[in-house]
């Protein structure tokens, strides 16, 4: 095989390249080992009737897992259904990681009481499992083994904004309007969290129309789904 047929399979983007599918047997490999773990983790008392659903970090890297899990499924058996599916997963998944890694990390090292629980202490190793392999496996995804997204921008606005709203209503499900939210700075009156999760869909939004944008690869308005050979 000559380097540029390799260099072509390498960056193909059409269903069946190896390494697309290794990338994604890795992350879903790791990731039935991350979320045990995490299901696994004690919570503070204060934080318990949440559960280990309630913190938008461990809702973003399900996504991630489902959305590597249906990457495999698509590099195995090609398809425009699975690749219709995929396609969205990977815009949620990528613009949901991009808010966890933009936030906790800000906050984490430069106002850590509005991120972190008074005593909770994360794991050096634990905090990069799951604040930043999640979005480096993305972009490395997106950027070397899929086609710019043929997402809409109204249809990314709407995806984005109905995220956020879940999140916000998902939350008030688990723990209600007085409870104490799984982040320190959700802990406002209610206006003031409407305005935040308000922001935190525009900015979902705004990381959907970067990554869309900078994508090297021309959009198109179809797709080859046959399996490379």
């Amino acid at each position: 095989m000559t380097q540029e047929s390799l260099c072509n399979r390498f960056f193909s983007k059409k269903a069946g390249n190896r390494f697309a599918l290794s990338l994604a047997w890795v992350f879903i490999i790791q990731g039935i080992h991350t979320l045990n773990y995490l299901q696994g983790l004690p919570l503070p008392p204060s934080m318990a009737k949440g559960g280990h659903h309630q913190f938008l970090t461990n809702i973003s890297y399900n996504i991630t897992w489902v959305y590597f899990i249906v990457s495999a499924l698509y590099h195995l058996l090609g398809g425009n259904f699975l690749s219709y599916i995929k396609e969205y997963l990977s815009a949620i998944a990528l613009s949901a990681e991009f808010i966890v890694v933009s936030i906790y990390w800000s906050l984490r090292l430069f106002v850590p009481t509005l991120i972190v629980q008074k005593g909770q202490i994360v794991p050096i190793d634990l905090d990069l499992l799951i604040h930043v392999m999640p979005f480096v496996w993305l972009l490395i995804d997106y950027f070397f083994f899929c086609n710019k997204w043929n997402i809409g921008n109204i249809a990314g606005l709407l995806v984005m904004s109905g995220f956020a709203f879940a999140y916000w209503k998902w939350l008030e499900y688990l723990i209600g309007l007085d409870g104490v939210y799984p982040y320190p700075f959700l802990n406002v009156p209610v206006p003031q969290r409407a305005a935040i999760f308000a922001i935190v869909g525009l900015c979902a939004y705004g990381a959907f129309l970067l990554f869309k944008y900078i994508h090297p690869a021309p959009q198109k308005s179809f797709r080859n789904h046959k399996k490379i050979n």
